[in-house]
């Protein structure tokens, strides 16, 4: 029996906001951890693009340009959404139910951990560690 264990590290970039979701596009480096048919422990590669190319191929979309991996911060989860509008396609995984956040005195950024958890394991699956930044909005004025 093959049983996973994913150790991901997110990076939040760039804040887009659909409706009154705030979707925050993420990288996504993992390596999942398994037993191969002769029981030897084998390491997997994967990113974002995985997560999207699964995600569109469950849902029969084919151009995968349409889609991005986000992080939906109201619902402290992430998902891959359609770029024209921000309308989900599919959840992935759930990161609301064990986490600390750790919010530097300016505010500029947070250091998250979190268990990941998904609706097929009554127990966590992994865990992430990511830094969500925020940038300044700069208004230039000409004179």
């Amino acid at each position: 029996m093959k049983l996973p264990l994913i150790v991901s590290v997110l990076a939040l970039q760039t804040l887009s906001m659909f409706g009154q979701n705030h979707q925050y596009l993420l990288t996504w480096r993992g390596t999942a951890y398994a037993t191969n048919g002769l029981g030897r422990v084998v390491a997997t590669r994967f990113s974002e693009r995985d997560i999207i190319r699964t995600i569109a191929q469950n849902n029969g979309i084919t151009n995968l340009r349409t889609l991005a991996f986000v992080y939906r911060a109201d619902k402290r989860d992430t998902a891959v959404v359609r770029l024209s509008d921000g309308g989900i396609v599919s959840d992935w995984q759930q990161i609301q139910y064990s986490y600390t956040d750790v919010t530097d005195a300016n505010g500029a950024y947070t250091v998250k951990q979190a268990f990941l958890n998904d609706e097929y394991h009554d127990q966590a699956i992994g865990s992430l560690v990511g830094i969500e930044n925020l940038a300044a909005q700069l208004d230039w004025k000409h004179g």
